[in-house]
């Protein structure tokens, strides 16, 4: 009687505690929980010292484009002061210039009435050297064209004269390549025969055709 309950208390302390598998997870959570707390730590840490750097670049950033809009500021001032100065020099320019153009147009307004009193003092002359000159010019126009007749004429007679000779060129080279064909011909027809006076056949090397 009293090894059974001996028995049953062996065999419960053998069996898993009901508990166990879920106290494991609390722990594996736990564990979970705590390395991602030091995950968010660490990026916390790396966000803030990111954050720190930006707020450094910011600042440096602000600084430079403060300087750069001053050294624009001074830059643009200085143009417009130089623009100014530009501006007043042209202008003084334009005026000397301007006055000096009306000068010379009042120069040449008067060279130009002396001009044509001139040339109207000198309209007769030149229409009678005008008159003289026509007719000189007819006369050379028609000598000109008499000569060029001439020529004209001169290059067609050797024109035609250097064509007949060429024609005749032409048919002593045709007369000429055929006689050479001629010979030709009949040289190969004695190539295959016997010459009686010499006693070899005519295909032999340097042989030459007798003599008539």
């Amino acid at each position: 009687a009293l090894g059974r309950p001996l028995l049953v208390a062996a065999m419960s302390l053998e069996e898993p505690h009901p508990f166990d598998s879920a106290f494991k997870l609390i722990k594996e959570m736990r564990a979970e929980l705590q390395s991602l707390r030091a995950a968010l730590a660490a990026e916390q840490q790396q966000r803030a010292s990111e954050v720190s750097e930006l707020k450094h670049e910011v600042s440096a950033l602000r600084e430079a484009l403060t300087k750069e809009k001053a050294e624009r500021g001074a830059a643009c001032q200085n143009l417009i002061t130089d623009l100014t100065q530009e501006t007043t020099t042209r202008t003084r320019m334009l005026d000397d210039l301007r006055a000096q153009h009306r000068q010379q147009l009042s120069q040449l307004n008067s060279a130009l009435s002396d001009e044509v009193r001139e040339r109207k003092a000198g309209e007769h002359l030149r229409d009678t050297n005008a008159s003289v000159e026509k007719s000189e010019r007819q006369a050379d126009s028609a000598q000109i064209h008499q000569e060029l007749n001439a020529q004209k004429q001169n290059f067609m007679n050797n024109k035609d004269e250097q064509t007949n000779r060429l024609n005749n060129l032409t048919h002593d080279m045709e007369l000429v390549v055929t006689y050479l064909q001629k010979v030709s011909s009949a040289w190969e027809c004695m190539k295959g025969g016997k010459l009686l006076s010499s006693g070899r056949s005519g295909d032999g090397p340097g042989s030459m055709p007798a003599s008539p």
